[in-house]
């Protein structure tokens, strides 16, 4: 497993639980001290969705409701709609904020390529 995979794996699980023992994740991951301490400083300083609690455990602090992350997707946005486009989309503006009533979801594509299934495709249509 990648440290790419194994962060992703660790950001669900924390979302998932709010609170995570290092011991946990060192457990699950099977990581040396140096390993969790590359982890631990990914999620508090890089990522910003942690925080430590008395060197123990890691705290949750990332938005919630999001799904779980994609390793390889790029996140894809668009552009804010202006005030009058909002009312041709479909979406109900909340009155007391003005935020759309929507929830965001996130979406994992895969595409997969496998060695030689062109070939294999071009031998059936021939067929």
């Amino acid at each position: 497993m990648t440290f790419e995979e194994m962060l992703d794996h660790a950001i669900v699980m924390l979302q998932r639980w709010g609170r995570l023992t290092y011991a946990t994740l060192k457990r699950q991951f099977q990581l040396d001290d140096m390993a969790l301490e590359d982890l631990k400083n990914e999620l508090i300083q890089g990522q910003r969705l942690a925080v430590d609690e008395d060197g123990v455990v890691l705290i949750w602090t990332g938005a919630t409701g999001i799904t779980s992350p994609t390793p390889t997707a790029p996140q894809l946005t668009r552009p804010p709609a202006r005030q009058d486009d909002r009312s041709c989309q479909g979406v109900p503006l909340s009155a007391s904020r003005g935020v759309p009533e929507a929830e965001r979801r996130q979406l994992t594509v895969l595409f997969c390529d496998l060695v030689g299934s062109t070939a294999l495709l071009v031998a059936e249509i021939g067929n």
